[in-house]
């Protein structure tokens, strides 16, 4: 059998079809194309939605309501509205109104409103965030004008400016950095108080 003999043999298996047709030995004209039985030309439907597919609001899109999703996230545009995201998402862009994520990472971005994370929250250098931040860890050398709640760590780097009070289970604060409001160290709640001779 001719090469592309077994060709027409694997399609035709591949397809499903049970016939086992010798092609003839007499050339086929160019326009002539091979059958291929039991092929559905109607269009497939869409793959179900896996855990790595990202919701994406590009720089040139504006949305005004709010937003839930399953997926991670990447928001270039604007959102004005809430958004519930339960995974991963990255903010570059404005949005006005209270996030919610399992982590974030706003770099370069505006933010007015509250941010809940469940994971990590990083704040990068020039990022401005205008309201609460509560997240079980925080790295920030932005900008947050509103108080940091973080249940276990957060990092102060140089570059950033915070307005309001830090409470936090363990601090850490670079040199140079910013910071106009009270620190409520947790982990300083089970030592002894030394002061209480006094």
């Amino acid at each position: 059998m001719s090469a592309k003999g077994n060709f027409i043999k694997a399609l035709n298996e591949i397809a499903g079809s049970s016939e086992e047709s010798e092609p003839s030995q007499e050339p086929r004209p160019s326009t002539e194309r091979p059958s291929f039985h039991n092929v559905s030309s109607s269009p497939r439907p869409a793959p179900p939605v896996s855990a790595g597919e990202r919701t994406v609001i590009t720089k040139d899109t504006k949305i005004t309501g709010s937003i839930s999703t399953s997926s991670a996230m990447d928001i270039a545009g604007i959102v004005v509205g809430d958004i519930v995201c339960e995974a991963d998402m990255r903010v570059t862009g404005r949005i006005e109104g209270n996030v919610s994520a399992e982590s974030i990472e706003m770099a370069g971005s505006r933010i007015k409103g509250d941010v809940t994370v469940k994971g990590t929250a990083y704040v990068r250098q020039g990022s401005v965030t205008v309201g609460n931040l509560a997240a079980n860890e925080a790295e920030i050398s932005g900008n947050v004008k509103g108080d940091l709640m973080i249940a276990n760590s957060v990092m102060i780097m140089n570059d950033a400016h915070v307005v309001g009070d830090v409470r936090a289970n363990d601090l850490e604060i670079t040199r140079g950095a910013a910071v106009q409001g009270r620190l409520l160290i947790r982990s300083s709640e089970n030592r002894p108080d030394p002061f209480s001779d006094f």
